[in-house]
């Protein structure tokens, strides 16, 4: 708070007002009362999963092999990797994080490498499956964005699904198939497919406080051909603009300061 006493009020008045160049002394000070009433967001409780499953799959049983990782992330920045691969099929995903709490920034980062090629026996099918989640808690409100891709090189059924919710409301869902689009290309929030397509809730928005869960889940299944996908899903956020509001005691000072202006020049004018 600024305070200043009688005996110099009237000439800081006239100073502020009619000479500013000369009072940036108090303009400091002033500053800081205003910027000191941002709110600051922290995103902790980081946690998540990374699986990965691949093989040749027939009719009436499967022959995969599959990975799995789970994490938690105290840390600044952290990244996990889960890597499946067989004979016919492969599938590794990974996770990266950067937490800057002090600056209210941050993004999780899902991405998968995903290759199949056709079996010898025309009943096996070559499939490639991945699923991530990471889940955190916002202590105040931020803004996100989220951002993502679905890249099909080849023939091959693609599968493609990502989801941010609060476990009651999904804040945003997105879910696209093809079934033989050659070199298939999904943007998350997109539309493609040529067999399906669904999309929910906006690709930039606000969080609330609480706790959310990203997830990501993508397969390519091939019959007697190759192919191979990339993908890579991320959210960033940003802190949510508060609005800022002068302390009242300044807003006094200040308008009362105006009032004597104006009748100082007032009496001037008579």
């Amino acid at each position: 708070m600024i305070c200043v006493s009688q005996t110099h009020f009237s000439h800081f008045q006239e100073t502020f007002f009619m000479h500013p160049k000369k009072c940036s002394v108090f303009l400091g000070p002033l500053v800081a009362v205003f910027s000191a009433f941002s709110v600051h967001a922290d995103i902790i409780n980081i946690s998540g999963k990374l699986f990965s499953e691949a093989g040749p799959q027939a009719n009436t049983s499967n022959f995969y092999h599959w990975g799995k990782q789970t994490f938690t992330a105290p840390q600044d920045n952290f990244s996990a990797v889960s890597t499946t691969i067989t004979e016919y099929a492969s599938c590794s995903n990974t996770y990266d994080f950067l937490i800057d709490n002090e600056n209210d920034y941050g993004y999780f980062k899902l991405t998968a490498q995903q290759s199949v090629s056709g079996h010898i026996e025309p009943v096996y099918r070559a499939y490639s499956l991945y699923y991530e989640a990471v889940s955190f808690t916002i202590t105040d409100p931020v803004t996100y964005t989220i951002e993502g891709f679905w890249d099909l090189d080849g023939v091959a059924k693609i599968d493609a699904y990502v989801n941010l919710t609060n476990w009651s409301v999904n804040q945003f869902s997105n879910s696209q198939i093809s079934e033989n689009t050659p070199d298939e290309y999904f943007v998350a929030g997109g539309t493609g497919g040529d067999y399906h397509s669904y999309s929910e809730g906006p690709l930039t928005g606000t969080l609330e406080a609480g706790t959310y869960e990203l997830r990501s889940w993508g397969r390519i299944t091939t019959t007697g051909t190759s192919a191979s996908a990339s993908s890579s899903i991320a959210i960033y956020f940003n802190q949510a603009p508060v609005e800022e509001v002068p302390e009242p005691s300044v807003l006094l000072f200040m308008l009362t300061g105006l009032g004597s202006v104006l009748a100082l020049k007032k009496r001037k004018q008579r």
